[in-house]
C-alpha cells in the first residue's frame, strides 16, 4: 500500500512540472526582456520574433501581464506574453534562444585553461562556424553578458578559446564560449584576437551602433551571402545591431544581425562593410 502511495506522489508530481513548463514563441514581434517580473523594470536583452525559448515558471501581475521566467544570454529573465505565444503550428520554425533543442550537425570541441571542454550545440544558422580567439591578457569570464555578470573563472593571456556568437550590450560585445561542464560564459571580445583571416582579411570592431561603409550594401535575410536581399542601406546610413554570428558560407565572414533606428529593416550585414560608430 505505502508503494502504491508513493508511485501516484511522484506521478502527480511529475504532471505539475509538464503543466507549468512549455515553450514561448515569439509570435508577433519582438519584446524586451527583463531583470524582474516588473515592467518598469530594467532590461538586458530582445526575443525577437522567429525566437522560442523554454519557460521555467510564471508570474502573475496586478497589471494583468503573464511574466515567463526564462533563462536568456546566460541568466535569469523574465518576458511578457503579451506578445507572444504557447502554441504555433510550426514548432520547427523557431530557433532556440539558448541552443538546447537544436540537433548537432557537426562535432565542436571548445577549450579553456588549456583542456578540452564540451560537445556544443549550435545555434541554428545553416554555416554557423567557429572561430578561433587567443586572449591578450587575463580577462574574467562572466556567467551572462554584461559587467554585472557572475564571475565564473578567468580566461588566461595567451589561451585559445573558439566562439561562433557574438552579443553587444551596453555597447559592450561579448563572445559565447562553452566554460566548464554545459556552461556557458561570455569574455569581452576586447581582450581577444582574432587568429584566423576573414574574406576580406580583416577583425572588425565590434559596437552596438554600427554605420554603413560602402557606397551601397544588401541586407539579408539570413546569415549567408546566397541568402534573399530583403533591403538596400547607403552609405554613412547607421543601424543598431543585436548579435554577430560567425559563419563559413564558403569564405569566412562575420555577420551582425542589424535594426535601424526606425525599425523599418531588420536583417543581417556583412561586416566587412560596417564600422562603429563613436
Amino acid at each position: 500500500m505505502k508503494r502504491f502511495l508513493m508511485m501516484v506522489l511522484v506521478v502527480i508530481f511529475v504532471s505539475n512540472i509538464g503543466a507549468m513548463a512549455e515553450w514561448l514563441y515569439a509570435t508577433d514581434g519582438d519584446t524586451y526582456v527583463h531583470t524582474e517580473a516588473d515592467i518598469e523594470s530594467d532590461t538586458f536583452g530582445v526575443f525577437k520574433k522567429g525566437e522560442k525559448v523554454w519557460v521555467y515558471d510564471h508570474t502573475y501581475t496586478p497589471d494583468g501581464r503573464n511574466w515567463c521566467e526564462v533563462q536568456f544570454l546566460g541568466r535569469t529573465g523574465f518576458i511578457s506574453d503579451r506578445y507572444s505565444s504557447y502554441l504555433v503550428s510550426n514548432p520547427d520554425d523557431y530557433d532556440d534562444v539558448n541552443h538546447s533543442s537544436q540537433e548537432l550537425e557537426q562535432e565542436l570541441f571548445y577549450e579553456y585553461d588549456g583542456e578540452e571542454g564540451d560537445e556544443f550545440e549550435g545555434h541554428g544558422f545553416e554555416y554557423e562556424a567557429e572561430f578561433e580567439f587567443i586572449a591578450n591578457r587575463n580577462v574574467k569570464v562572466r556567467a551572462w553578458a554584461g559587467n554585472d555578470g557572475n564571475v565564473i573563472g578567468t580566461l588566461k593571456r595567451n589561451t585559445t578559446v573558439w566562439g561562433s556568437i557574438i552579443y553587444v550590450v551596453d555597447d559592450q560585445a561579448w563572445l559565447e564560449v562553452m566554460w566548464g561542464n554545459d556552461q556557458y560564459g561570455y569574455i569581452p571580445t576586447d581582450s581577444l584576437n582574432l587568429t584566423e583571416s576573414l574574406v576580406d582579411n580583416t577583425y572588425p570592431r565590434f559596437s552596438r551602433r554600427m554605420k554603413v561603409t560602402g557606397g551601397r550594401v544588401n541586407v539579408r535575410e539570413d546569415a549567408d551571402i546566397m541568402s534573399q536581399d530583403i533591403a538596400t542601406l547607403q552609405q554613412g546610413d547607421e543601424v543598431l545591431v543585436d548579435f554577430f554570428i560567425c559563419v563559413d558560407d564558403g569564405e569566412r565572414r562575420i555577420w551582425a544581425d542589424v535594426v535601424t533606428e526606425d525599425g523599418q529593416v531588420v536583417g543581417f550585414v556583412s561586416t566587412r562593410y560596417l564600422i562603429p560608430v563613436r
